[in-house]
């Protein structure tokens, strides 16, 4: 696909709900930015699972002198694999505390989000400190290495499950599109073809040799740290499927069961959707095409308009009757 420049589009991902404005007293960690030479502060969401900066457009017009908007030709998706309307992109200093630090790009977007500062411009800025190792913890007591990964180590390798699988359903009268393979820059086609045999080993993705009515297209998107993403685009696929629509806690529901405690822990279960398995049936509809032949998803792949409530749904089954412990997404707050 190509963007309005004539740029070929590429997905960054948002991993946040882009909905009303940050509360002043805000569970989620905040930070006051002073953008540019303005003099008013700005409360930023600090997410570490998001890939780009983000200003809403009321932000950027009270911005003076007016920093340059400029087109591009790349798209933001948030939960659930929901577009969210972009004005453009601009480069802007941003100051904390006196200090002023180079500039970052900021989307700006065309809804009443909250400003979102994402994973990288964090960690440079730092407000978000990053430990390479769980298993360099010490204990007060006896100085040695905490013992917990080590016996435990499943719970801290590889791409977790959770019990049972997940069905897809597709509406009976869907007519099945097959898309052609996507054009990928010859020189990501090493880097695409061993990110596909390093998910078919982790049994994610499966090869296909047989038919299948579905056949999607991928995006190979590179990340921050220099590391390829495969993406899914499912958008034919998604305007069939039938969305269970399952309903996510808000604050009070969350507020409720941790009413009374004073000690909390938020643990973040890695790669999300992956940790759902799908039935065949399923599977086969997230057949996809590369340069390297067709492979399906064995496991739930993010871009799925169905992906999320399957997801909260399966979490709140698991996790959620638990005294004291509260699910939103991929967030586990456990508190006493």
């Amino acid at each position: 696909m190509e963007g309005t420049d004539g740029n070929q589009e590429q997905e960054i991902y948002i991993y946040t709900l882009l909905i009303g404005a940050i509360a002043e007293k805000s569970s989620q960690p905040t930070v006051a930015i002073k953008l540019n030479n303005s003099a008013w502060e700005i409360l930023f969401k600090i997410d570490t699972g998001a890939e780009a900066n983000v200003i809403p457009k009321s932000v950027f017009d009270r911005l003076k002198p007016k920093p340059q908007l400029d087109k591009t030709g790349q798209i933001l998706v948030a939960y659930g694999g929901t577009r969210i309307p972009i004005a453009g992109v601009c480069s802007l200093n941003c100051r904390h505390k006196g200090i002023i630090n180079e500039k970052y790009s900021f989307f700006v977007v065309d809804t009443q989000s909250n400003p979102i500062l994402g994973y990288k411009a964090s960690v440079e800025m730092g407000f978000v400190k990053v430990a390479t190792s769980i298993s360099s913890l010490s204990t007060e007591k006896s100085g040695q290495k905490n013992p917990i990964p080590k016996e435990f180590d499943d719970a801290f390798a590889g791409i977790g499950k959770l019990p049972g699988k997940v069905e897809i359903h597709v509406e009976k009268n869907a007519i099945p599109s097959v898309n052609p393979v996507r054009r990928i820059p010859f020189a990501l086609h090493e880097r695409v073809k061993s990110e596909l045999e390093r998910l078919e080993k982790l049994d994610i993705i499966e090869r296909v040799v047989t038919p299948t009515e579905w056949v999607n297209s991928i995006v190979a998107v590179e990340k921050s740290d220099g590391s390829l993403r495969l993406c899914l685009d499912p958008r034919e696929l998604n305007k069939s499927i039938q969305r269970p629509y399952y309903r996510m806690p808000t604050f009070e529901d969350i507020a409720a069961k941790i009413h009374g405690h004073n000690k909390f822990s938020k643990l973040d279960a890695t790669s999300g959707y992956l940790m759902l398995a799908l039935t065949e049936k399923s599977s086969l509809v997230t057949t996809f095409n590369t340069p390297f032949g067709r492979y399906k998803y064995k496991r739930m792949p993010f871009g799925l308009i169905c992906a999320q409530d399957e997801f909260q749904r399966k979490m709140e089954e698991t996790f959620g009757n638990l005294k004291g412990v509260g699910v939103i997404v991929d967030d586990i707050l456990v508190s006493g």
